[in-house]
């Protein structure tokens, strides 16, 4: 992660930059939260990192991205958020998942809302990086209506 625009863009608050060895150690000490390698099934290519975060009533998806610049905009996030939904819901039994996502997204708002979340209303926040507002938007699916989709 190059600079504090793709630090905030794909870990929101949870890692600031320059990351360092230290954050990601204490990250990954976290208990509630899951840590996923994205590969290639053909080749076995590390292509990206996602995470799963157990909350009190919800999991939360975060960190996700397929760093491999040659992998992206092939369609892959739809089968990734999938894979991570059937997770949360089927493992850890969470009644709702949810995840922030920048309002300037657009492919990745319209890949979520493909996967059945919408935009939880009033639960927009405002992120500062160098010196610019970004809006978050919260974005939820409940698990019956994930249920009703597959």
């Amino acid at each position: 992660m190059d600079s504090a625009e793709t630090v905030m863009q794909i870990a929101g608050s949870w890692l600031r930059f320059p990351v360092t060895p230290a954050q990601l150690e204490a990250s990954a000490a976290d208990p509630n939260r899951h840590s996923f390698a994205v590969t290639d099934a053909q080749t076995n290519i590390l292509i990206g990192h996602c995470e799963l975060y157990q909350q009190e009533h919800s999991v939360k998806i975060g960190k996700v991205v397929i760093g491999n610049r040659a992998y992206r905009g092939r369609g892959l996030c739809t089968p990734l958020m999938e894979q991570l939904l059937q997770v949360a819901f089927e493992q850890f039994r969470a009644p709702l998942v949810e995840l922030n996502v920048f309002d300037w997204n657009t492919s990745a708002i319209r890949c979520y809302e493909r996967c059945g979340f919408e935009i939880n209303p009033g639960a927009e926040t405002l992120k500062e990086v160098n010196g610019k507002t970004w809006r978050t938007y919260n974005m939820i699916l409940s698990r019956d209506k994930w249920r009703s989709t597959i």
